[in-house]
């Protein structure tokens, strides 16, 4: 299946200012009395979340029971149309195969003929495969951003529990990151939590990516 979902917003997790804003403001006390041995606060003493986290939020979300459902009940839901599609290209392909290897013995007309019948049927072909792409794309899309609004809290929370001051998506084409230890990575944790939070209602099969309507052969004429 095509993979141009809805996008994902490229994760950059300021969990420093998500903490600031979490916690409650002290109530107002009377300034204390000046004392000449207390010590003076300096601001190289206080300390900050220093952690840079990283995950693939797609490849995530994928992996987690939900993401794995939706990937089978997409498979389902457009497979009729699919094998339709599969079976028209095969009926196309022989065709193409008859005007080929028996074209020189067919007439003019008869040929003509069918070369036309072949390329309308092509332009129609294609049509079909884009309407069912862009079905099968938008579906997945709807999918994908219900499991996000889900993931999304579970990830800023894991985020702050464990001091990281920002967490990157590397599966967004515009990452900056160009290396990175395999240890940085959250990908596991965040679908273990997410699995938890969202228990699966039935056991759900490996997760596949949908299989693409195919192309249609090439017009011979």
């Amino acid at each position: 299946m095509k993979t141009n979902i809805a996008t994902i917003p490229a994760l950059v997790l300021a969990a420093l200012a998500a903490q600031a804003q979490s916690q409650p403001s002290p109530a107002a006390k009377p300034p204390a009395a000046a004392s000449a041995t207390a010590p003076v606060p300096s601001a190289a003493s206080a300390t900050y979340p220093t952690r840079i986290g990283l995950i693939n939020v797609r490849e995530a979300m994928m992996k987690t029971a939900d993401g794995k459902k939706a990937t089978i009940d997409l498979e389902e839901r457009f497979n009729a149309r699919r094998s339709s599609l599969q079976k028209r290209q095969i009926d196309m392909q022989a065709r193409q195969d008859q005007l080929t290897r028996g074209g020189a013995a067919m007439s003019d007309t008869a040929k003509a003929a069918l070369a036309k019948d072949i390329d309308t049927e092509t332009k129609k072909f294609k049509r079909d495969v884009e309407d069912l792409n862009t079905d099968a794309d938008e579906e997945q899309s709807k999918l994908i951003q219900a499991i996000w609004v889900k993931m999304q809290p579970i990830l800023q929370q894991y985020a702050m529990q464990n001091g990281f001051a920002a967490i990157l998506d590397v599966g967004n084409e515009q990452s900056p990151v160009l290396w990175a230890s395999n240890t940085v990575f959250i990908d596991d944790d965040i679908v273990s939590l997410y699995n938890q939070a969202h228990p699966p209602s039935a056991i759900a099969a490996p997760a596949v990516a949908p299989a693409r309507a195919p192309a249609p052969p090439p017009v011979k004429k």
